[in-house]
């Protein structure tokens, strides 16, 4: 992802590509890392760089996968809601072709992760409890 640095290693810390632009601590540090997220959001010039951003890597994943839709989660698509949706729909619009929609989980905490939780607890049910 261009203006990223590459992760090498997988030492699972996180500190590395797509993370190292778009992090919560990374965004806070746009204004100098005293504000909340909140407040960063609420700034103009801040809230476009992060959208910016973010409009990059989806345009890097439409590249290659083409989803209909893309949903944000996570504290800083919380903290930017529909203002940081439209601002990244602005950006994505010189990005890729074609643009998916852009939607802001309206799930709390880590919803991917309780996806993948939830996804991987059903297949080991349904293996345990298999009568077949």
């Amino acid at each position: 992802l261009p203006g990223a640095p590459l992760v090498r290693g997988g030492d699972g810390s996180g500190d590395g590509g797509f993370e190292s632009l778009v992090s919560a601590y990374v965004v806070r540090e746009l204004t100098g890392g005293g504000a909340t997220l909140a407040e960063v959001m609420a700034d103009d010039a801040a809230l476009g760089e992060v959208a910016r951003r973010i409009a990059t890597g989806i345009a890097a994943v439409v590249a290659v996968v083409d989803p209909e839709l893309v949903v944000l989660s996570g504290s800083v698509a919380q903290a930017g809601g529909d203002k940081l949706r439209a601002k990244v729909e602005e950006e994505l619009t010189g990005l890729a072709l074609p643009r998916p929609h852009i939607r802001i989980s309206e799930l709390d905490g880590d919803p991917i992760l309780t996806g993948a939780l939830r996804s991987a607890l059903t297949q080991a049910r349904d293996r345990v409890f298999d009568t077949a």
